[in-house]
């Protein structure tokens, strides 16, 4: 899937944040590059942090993931939304267990 194509398909999807969200980033660590390719991204192996496996519940993690094929399904067809939902998912691992900082993300937890 290209960049263009996948963010297309992102901006049917309304952004879903409570309005007190706060994301304590260093805006160094911020900074990261934004031009890795899709290629790229797709080959990278992403192992979740130990201490962050405790943190969430597994029903909570499908039934997001549940929502948001039928969402997508329902707007671009099932073929499409499969393929959205593998490249989002690959891009959110990324951010979240190879971007985010560990202490951000373990306020963010505690606090949700």
């Amino acid at each position: 899937m290209e960049e263009q194509e996948f963010r297309n398909i992102l901006q049917l999807f309304p952004v879903v944040r409570s309005r007190d969200h706060r994301v304590d980033l260093d805006s160094s660590d911020s900074k990261q590059s934004t031009s890795q390719s899709i290629v790229e991204r797709e080959q990278a192996s992403v192992d979740e942090p130990k201490d962050l496996k405790d943190c969430k519940t597994d029903q909570d993690t499908s039934s997001f993931w549940d929502k948001l094929r039928t969402s997508a399904a329902k707007k671009v067809g099932e073929v499409e939304a499969e393929r959205f939902c593998k490249a989002f998912e690959k891009l959110h691992k990324r951010l979240v267990y190879e971007e985010l900082d560990l202490e951000t993300a373990k306020r963010y937890l505690s606090n949700s």
